[in-house]
């Protein structure tokens, strides 16, 4: 279209003035290019379109007729608009369109038809307008139809905003992190985002129009709470709740949904919405972390965990009743260090929290004291636990009670090296102490004395007495010999009625008066077994260090050769090794 030319209104007025001779049909009045229309019809179509651009086409979509608003909106004259087609008009995505609303206010004549569409300006600029089409009367061989158009631009560009600004909220709801669905009163889904079609394994085609309560899988509990939640949405409450969700895949997971009423325009409640957050993983950690809090109260083991710098975070029930703490007491004031015997508290803080620090686990013996004073020797395990960023922030504790194999031990130990009937050293720890006492001699020169001592006549007292009157036989004497000793001499049963003696720094002299001693209190003894009086004689053999002999065995047989002496002189007597006596082989 050219540029608009101002026109003349009286010859406007003239260009569409109808013949008077045919007043009831519209044609075409000479020299004209626009249908010609009775002055009656005309000033009727001027009177209903004056106030709005008005136009009228023929079914193909040719400008017979436009009023003057209606070339204003345009930017042109009307005699520029007259025999224009719809395609010159009409946006181009909009003909067809338009060429179908003609086509139907003609098929429909009694009917208005509304039509969107864009007509082009003169400037090149483009205007959105709601026509009304409708049939004109039948005057003339050709079918009209009068479009009268409303200029609804500023509606469309408000509804760009908003379906842009929609659009945008949409995004923003698909790119959430969190699920989110909208429900109806009646529970029908009518919205849900990308997220939650993810957390379910939906597609949006099959959630969109279903009852959401489908979707609930797990327990009535969960259906008949969401149910009552949604009630509570038609009041207006807000709240937060946690149910279980039937995946597609058949899974069940968890959902925290923080639910909240949508309220329209006029303050009604037509739905509700739901965040619904994933917390699966949460609630199976809880789980977990349940059950291993159960298997931690159910454990015979003493566990607990402390922080970096050694305070008590958590006892377990075990542990309560071994270190003697009161269920229910409060544990922040112990201590690992507090915990630990004295004799570990220089392990604690050098060895067992560094050693775990350093390698993740230390394990090792050591010994809890337990309120009450009790020493509890125990096997620890301590785990070092890190954070997301590496650091030690905790560490747990494993104590396991182990004072019945430390007594075993000891007791394996201790048979190891006494004699199990009268408690004193047997021969091999016996000799071990006679190995010390020669290195004694040979480093400072140190004397010492060696008794061998014998039953007289124990076998007849065995016979007479059976083996457990001679076993009390043995223990009687063995405690006899203990009184009369010094706290420093060393006493051993060598075998069946054989003990023996070690006198540190004793001589000849003083080694004979200790084996006189001992041989009266013998003598001296009144012992009654199973009804039984027994009189208890010894003989003793005495060998002096470094005189006769400069190795164990050396000693040994020649005390025990000078105890043979004592025998044949006839019993009940001591006697000292000399050279006559023999020698060993």
């Amino acid at each position: 279209m050219g540029r608009r030319q101002p026109v003349d209104p009286a010859l406007r007025r003239q260009q569409f003035r109808a013949p008077r001779d045919r007043p009831s049909e519209v044609g075409f009045a000479p020299g004209q290019t626009g249908p010609a229309l009775s002055s009656s019809n005309l000033a009727q179509l001027f009177f209903e379109a004056s106030a709005v651009p008005c136009f009228i086409l023929d079914l193909e979509g040719r400008l017979r007729f436009a009023n003057e608003r209606a070339a204003d909106c345009l930017g042109c004259s009307s005699a520029e608009l007259l025999g224009r087609c719809a395609s010159e008009l009409a946006h181009p995505e909009d003909v067809q369109g338009l060429l179908r609303s003609l086509a139907a206010s003609a098929a429909a004549p009694s009917q208005v038809i509304s039509h969107e569409f864009r007509y082009l300006r003169s400037d090149g600029g483009t205007v959105w307008v709601r026509g009304l089409a409708r049939a004109l009367p039948a005057s003339s061989a050709e079918p009209l139809v009068l479009l009268r158009c409303t200029d609804i631009s500023d509606l469309k560009r408000t509804q760009a905003a908003l379906q842009e600004s929609e659009a945008r909220y949409r995004t923003l709801l698909d790119h959430m992190s969190e699920g989110l669905i909208q429900v109806d009163n009646n529970d029908v889904i009518q919205y849900v985002n990308d997220r939650f079609c993810e957390q379910v394994g939906y597609t949006r085609e099959e959630l969109l129009g279903q009852p959401a309560i489908r979707l609930l899988g797990a327990t009535p509990q969960d259906q008949s709470a969401v149910l009552e939640k949604n009630r509570l949405r038609l009041e207006g409450v807000s709240d937060r709740y946690t149910v279980q969700i039937r995946k597609k895949s058949g899974e069940i997971i968890w959902f925290m949904i923080s639910g909240a009423p949508v309220i329209d325009a006029g303050g009604r409640v037509v739905g509700s919405v739901g965040i619904h957050t994933d917390v699966t993983a949460e609630r199976r950690a809880g789980e977990e972390q349940a059950r291993l809090a159960a298997v931690l109260e159910a454990t015979t083991d003493c566990v607990f965990t402390t922080d970096r710098a050694g305070h008590v975070l958590f006892l377990n029930r075990s542990g309560r009743r071994m270190l003697a703490v009161d269920e229910g007491a409060e544990v922040a004031h112990l201590t690992f260090a507090g915990l630990l015997s004295l004799a570990q508290r220089g392990i604690e803080t050098q060895d067992i929290q560094a050693a775990a620090e350093r390698g993740g686990v230390w394990t090792g013996d050591a010994a809890l004291l337990a309120r009450d004073g009790r020493r509890i020797p125990v096997s620890l395990v301590t785990l070092a636990h890190r954070s997301s960023e590496g650091t030690v922030e905790v560490f747990s504790h494993i104590a396991r009670d182990i004072s019945e194999r430390k007594a075993f031990e000891e007791q394996m130990v201790y048979l190891a090296s006494h004699d199990p009937l009268t408690g004193l050293y047997n021969r091999r720890r016996f000799q071990e102490a006679l190995q010390e006492q020669l290195a004694q001699t040979r480093r400072y020169g140190a004397r010492w004395a060696l008794l061998y001592l014998d039953l007289d006549h124990f076998k007849a007292a065995n016979d007479r007495l059976g083996h457990e009157g001679g076993d009390q036989l043995l223990v009687v004497m063995a405690q006899t010999l203990r009184r009369e000793l010094r706290e420093t001499d060393v006493l051993a049963r060598l075998g069946g009625d054989e003990f023996a003696c070690l006198l540190p720094n004793t001589d000849g002299p003083q080694a004979g008066r200790v084996a006189e001693r001992v041989r009266t209190a013998l003598k001296d003894l009144r012992v009654v077994i199973e009804g039984h009086a027994v009189a208890i004689t010894t003989s003793v053999g005495i060998a002096l260090c470094p005189e006769h002999g400069a190795s164990a065995q050396e000693l040994l047989t020649r005390a025990d050769l000078a105890m043979y002496h004592a025998k044949e002189q006839g019993r009940d007597s001591i006697s000292f090794y000399t050279r006559r006596l023999g020698s060993p082989q």
